[in-house]
């Protein structure tokens, strides 16, 4: 079966909020109201055609066609971080510590709160119905990667470089202990509370916390442990994401302590290997593996993974899959290998 991928849209709204419920992040939070206004966002910056334009916001679906129903969705944020509202990290550090008269020495790893106001283009929101994690297609995959095809075909639009912030373990109830233990003690916040607030205003975090170096061994073990970690279900997309080129930078999340990943982008490989052909139709079999390839401009972008014969000049495909993109034969399209 071929699953469509294009830009979210209102209609969206309440498969999105279906996913949302599961997912409840700063991305894609369970609010009917953000959500809208992040649907109304994207449209927007899909529509933009000015290389100028900065601060778009992108968010991508999943479709099965047949029933026309959402079952994923992931994000794109060209720049995150400006002046009034800074991307703010914790850097991990280490500290030697050495007492000659005692004849000891220790490292301590710290956090030290850091702000970048110059922006960095950011993926997340990526979330698929937990019905279809294990399907053969590999969803996830699919929702995933349209995020670089896009990016490769509107390389404009995008910072020198792309972060990933990654879930990390939580409790039963959903909340953070690595919140628990420092956060909330320097806001007075609960973790949802503080999250909620920080999708319009990050000022009270960088006003409120210290800038001074937080010792991690003043911290219960299990919080340590957690600083870094990944949640379960996060683990393939950290290993996808260190597969194109990605790293842990020593960078987490002040909220929850989940490891901050960046990578150039001219260095990752999925928008390295994007190229550009003139799409034709096929009769008969498809000769070829599977590709990712995605066509059109603006709200009428259109994505999906099909079997596909790639030469120098053209990537040819079923006609299905031609009217699917709405794709007239011998026009360009960006084919990604999968």
């Amino acid at each position: 079966m071929t699953w469509l991928l294009r830009p979210a849209r209102p209609a969206d709204l309440p498969a999105l909020m279906r996913l949302a419920r599961k997912l409840d992040s700063i991305n894609l939070p369970y609010d009917e109201s953000v959500i809208l206004e992040i649907i109304r966002r994207s449209v927007e910056s899909f529509a933009a055609r000015k290389k100028s334009w900065t601060f778009g916001h992108y968010v991508f679906v999943l479709e099965d066609p047949r029933r026309r129903a959402v079952v994923g969705s992931s994000q794109i944020i060209d720049k995150h971080g400006i002046v009034n509202r800074p991307h703010i990290c914790f850097k991990l550090i280490n500290i030697e510590k050495h007492s000659r008269t005692m004849d000891r020495r220790f490292t301590h790893t710290c956090l030290k709160l850091e702000w970048n106001p110059e922006g960095i283009t950011e993926i997340g929101g990526l979330i698929l119905d937990e019905r279809y994690r294990s399907h053969p297609d590999r969803l996830g995959k699919l929702i995933s990667y349209v995020r670089f095809l896009y990016m490769a075909m509107h390389p404009d639009k995008y910072r020198p470089e792309i972060l990933a912030e990654l879930l990390p373990p939580l409790d039963k109830s959903g909340g953070s202990p690595f919140w628990e233990h420092i956060g909330k003690k320097f806001t007075g916040m609960d973790y949802k509370e503080a999250n909620a607030k920080c999708r319009t205003n990050a000022e009270f975090m960088f006003s409120l916390f210290p800038h001074t170096l937080l010792y991690m061994n003043l911290l219960p073990e299990k919080v340590r442990k957690l600083i870094g970690a990944v949640h379960p279900k996060t683990r393939p997309a950290k290993e996808m994401l260190e597969h194109i080129g990605f790293r842990y930078t020593d960078e987490v999340c002040p909220f929850d302590g989940g490891p901050h990943l960046r990578a150039r982008f001219d260095e990752v490989t999925l928008i390295k290997r994007c190229r550009v052909l003139r799409a034709v139709p096929k009769q008969g079999p498809i000769q070829g593996p599977a590709v990712l390839i995605g066509a059109g401009a603006g709200a009428d972008f259109r994505a999906c993974a099909a079997p596909a014969e790639v030469s120098d000049k053209e990537v040819a495909v079923s006609p299905a899959v031609l009217k699917l993109l709405s794709l007239p034969r011998g026009r360009p399209a960006a084919v990604l290998p999968l």
